[in-house]
């Protein structure tokens, strides 16, 4: 196997597409859960995402041609595997895109002096104009928002330990016996690492290269384990018992007006790679 450039952008389309607003939420369920039982979650649930989505990856590599995760569900299960298939699709990406069209206006309006409204109209109008230029572009965009997402996570980090931020007694294992708190953050951080809907097109930018497509599926899940593993660490560290459902409200109050900037601009790309994603998994199916 070469570490080529299909197989960097297959990675890096996989892991876009996983990593979403989702993980402003994974600090507070964590904190509730304690610091090392949420981490414990953390890697558990994301090597079992992994293992499903080599699943569906060996799959749809077994199926010729090009299908989406409707079509694999008629040819394997029959017609009502399919309705249901279809169903459940798009439940999930008409309630995640209109999250993400919502959240993306009030960010860009606190940067910009223009209507929320306005401002979810022109996100909108830019995720699907990249998403329709087809999977092999779109994962070259991927590519860009991926590696800006990790420095801008990386940098927060550096910044908090540099800085001295980082309380370190605030890592517990679990500051509660309540069965209810500690399988808080299971939801959560099950929805942040599921990417099941993009392996078909995985297939499509890495082709014949079955080795590739394995590979590229387990890196594109390391990634995410440990980009919310790190920002978890920095927000329950930095934060500690102020912090709220939303972890780039505490900690952009806590790291100044500078890095709160820098949180919103993460989570617009979250939101649009993970916007792209779901749009292009939208029209195949």
């Amino acid at each position: 196997m070469k570490y080529n450039t299909t197989f960097i952008q297959a990675v890096a389309t996989l892991s876009g597409a996983v990593i979403g607003a989702g993980i402003l939420a994974i600090p507070y369920t964590v904190y509730i859960a304690g610091y090392w039982t949420g981490v414990l979650y953390l890697s558990i649930l994301g090597i079992m995402m992994i293992v499903l989505h080599l699943m569906l990856g060996e799959i749809s590599l077994r199926t010729k041609g090009f299908a989406p995760l409707s079509k694999l569900l008629k040819i394997y299960i029959g017609k009502k595997g399919e309705l249901l298939g279809i169903g459940a699709t798009f439940i999930i990406i008409y309630g995640a895109l209109t999250a993400y069209i919502e959240a993306s206006g009030e960010i860009l309006h606190s940067f910009f002096p223009a209507s929320p409204i306005l401002w979810s109209i022109v996100f909108t109008l830019i995720g699907t104009s990249i998403a329709l230029k087809g999977v092999r572009i779109v994962s070259q965009w991927q590519l860009l928002f991926l590696i800006g997402m990790i420095l801008i996570i990386v940098s927060i980090a550096l910044r908090a330990v540099s800085d001295t931020m980082i309380d370190w007694n605030q890592f517990v294992i679990s500051p509660s016996n309540s069965i209810r708190d500690i399988i808080t953050p299971y939801g959560p951080i099950l929805f942040a690492y599921s990417g099941l809907l993009i392996i078909p097109q995985i297939k499509q930018i890495i082709q014949k290269d079955k080795t590739s497509m394995k590979s590229s599926i387990i890196l594109a899940g390391l990634i995410p384990i440990l980009l919310y593993a790190l920002f978890v660490t920095v927000v329950i560290g930095v934060v500690g018992s102020d912090i709220g459902p939303i972890a780039s409200i505490e900690l952009g109050a806590k790291m100044g007006p500078q890095i709160s900037a820098i949180i919103n601009i993460f989570a617009l790309l979250a939101m649009l790679t993970s916007f792209i994603a779901l749009t292009i998994a939208s029209v195949d199916t």
